[in-house]
């Protein structure tokens, strides 16, 4: 199920309202927690709030991660691509009871760049990006991804050094990935029909999917997600 640019606009709009209206101190006090994944900060929002946003837009939870995350340090060796993941950000600040950013860049599509409040960032599949900070510098963003760069133990995550041409991304059709057939889509309705999302039985149908048609693990979720909205829909 593809989620496009506009969509994630929205979701993120609405978690930047909800951010906006929480005490001062609030959002600050929630980054103390945050886990370290490649030198990034990341706090993801809330999974019950999150669900009800995505719900009112017809939507699934398992195609959409939403994350605050904080750079404090210079990550530029951390730039990269995703082959599937699009990505919507926005960087926060003041408005939302942070400090503002300081000293930020981000690299997006082929240069460093300033960046300062409200900075609203589409970055498509392929389009290599990454995000730094000048010495006692420091920048929030509200990062709305769909699918997930990581699902299950595969990640969509591919480092870019910058001055060797073999780690660009390329971007070829359909990156490269085994295109969606009905075959495809009507194995994947009947297999997963009744399967819950966290048991063995789903993790088991998850890996004969993907060996049996050649598919990524973000092929497969993107499949399944249809087929959870259809049984949340029709559940009483």
């Amino acid at each position: 199920m593809e989620i496009d640019g506009d969509i994630l606009k929205s979701i993120a709009r609405e978690i930047l309202e909800f951010f906006q209206r929480l005490p001062e101190g609030k959002l600050l006090e929630a980054t103390k927690a945050m886990k370290e994944h490649r030198g990034f900060g990341k706090a993801s929002v809330g999974s019950s709030y999150l669900k009800r946003i995505l719900a009112s837009r017809g939507l699934s939870p398992v195609m959409v991660r939403a994350e605050l995350v904080r750079v404090n340090m210079d990550l530029s060796s951390e730039v990269h691509y995703h082959k599937e993941a699009h990505t919507y950000v926005v960087v926060v600040g003041e408005s939302e009871h942070l400090p503002r950013p300081l000293k930020a860049k981000a690299f997006i599509c082929g240069s460093w760049q300033s960046v300062a409040d409200s900075r609203e960032i589409q970055i498509p599949p392929h389009c290599e990006h990454g995000f730094m900070v000048g010495r006692d510098g420091i920048l929030y963003f509200l990062s709305i991804e769909s699918p997930p760069s990581d699902i299950d133990d595969e990640e969509d995550y591919y480092r870019v050094d910058l001055k060797d041409p073999a780690t660009r991304a390329r971007g070829p059709a359909n990156g490269g990935l085994t295109p969606i057939t009905q075959e495809i889509r009507d194995f994947v309705a009947v297999r997963f029909k009744d399967l819950k999302l966290d048991s063995s039985g789903y993790e088991k149908a998850r890996k004969e999917t993907e060996g049996k048609f050649n598919l990524t693990g973000r092929q497969v979720a993107r499949l399944v997600a249809k087929i959870v909205l259809q049984r949340e829909k029709t559940s009483p």
